[in-house]
């Protein structure tokens, strides 16, 4: 599974005492499966504290996310969730909180100069 990391400046190595301790869903290393929410996340930390938006890409292991709906006991498909949501932006988070969980993730790219484009 592909996920992204939208910031300011490139993230080259994940260091955990440098998240911030106020998110959805506590002090984490967030990431989305959605590169259009990432780069408006690099975007919106750029206008915010300055830097360049950049995007950072990582591979995190398959089974991360088949035990995530396990654990969620996911009951919808794809679509089902889709129309369910339509009156909103569809968006997503998974969050890290410790080494362990950062060890199934990969660097394996980096998106510079996000100026919306998307391939």
């Amino acid at each position: 599974m592909m996920l992204y990391h939208g910031s300011n400046v490139e993230i080259e190595e994940i260091d955990l005492t440098k998240c911030e301790p106020y998110k959805d869903f506590g002090s984490g290393f967030y990431l989305t499966t959605i590169k259009e929410q990432a780069i408006r996340m690099a975007e919106n930390k750029t206008a915010v504290y300055g830097g360049t938006p950049i995007v950072t890409i990582y591979e995190a292991d398959d089974a991360v996310a088949a035990t995530i709906r396990r654990f969620l006991g996911e009951k919808l498909d794809e679509e089902g969730l889709k129309k369910r949501l339509t009156y909103k932006e569809l968006s997503n988070q998974y969050s890290f909180h410790t080494e362990k969980a950062i060890a199934y993730l990969r660097k394996v790219g980096v998106l510079s100069e996000c100026q919306r484009i998307f391939n």
